[in-house]
């Protein structure tokens, strides 16, 4: 067996504290998600739908930072639960998506929990280091392989507590067609 305190550093690594501090938001947000009828995933893409409506599933890969592969199936889901349903703008023929009236209750519905989420993972934190800890994370997506993954418009520049969920807000009172 490998020596535990040879291990340390690695364990110690960013790569693994961030991969640690996902499981953390997974739980948190499964816990305050329960009754909502939403993942924490659903929940991003409808937030996306909701403020790119017409939405392609590549364009929705692209800004969620989802696998793309994973995309279609969960906008099958979506459709099938009528979150969201398919939409052709009359661009050659591409086919996009946008929130129905059921999908932006749901989206209604999981703000709070969202926030609480919000709250639980950051309570340890002072107010200055949850701003710092966003900037942070937000210059690591934007400088992480060459900028490849910066190409996220909706997250990269969203740094207060309620800023990414008020954006949200305003475009779920907007009418939806």
């Amino acid at each position: 067996p490998a020596d535990a305190a040879a291990l340390q550093p690695l364990l110690a690594s960013p790569v693994f504290v961030i991969r640690r501090t996902l499981q953390v938001v997974d739980a948190i947000s499964g816990e305050e998600l329960t009754g909502v009828d939403a993942t924490i995933r659903q929940f991003a893409a409808m937030l996306l739908i909701l403020a790119h409506p017409g939405i392609c599933a590549a364009d929705l890969a692209r800004l969620g930072g989802f696998e793309a592969s994973n995309v279609s199936f969960m906008l099958q889901l979506l459709c099938r639960k009528s979150f969201v349903e398919r939409y052709a703008p009359g661009s050659a023929g591409r086919v996009g998506y946008r929130i129905t009236a059921t999908g932006l209750a749901i989206v209604e519905r999981a703000e709070p929990a969202m926030l609480r989420t919000e709250r639980r993972l950051l309570g340890p934190l002072t107010s200055s280091e949850a701003s710092r800890l966003r900037q942070l994370l937000a210059r690591i997506v934007a400088g992480a392989a060459g900028g490849r993954f910066s190409k996220m418009p909706f997250f990269a520049n969203i740094t207060s507590d309620r800023e990414w969920l008020l954006l949200a807000s305003r475009r779920a009172h907007a009418p939806v067609a």
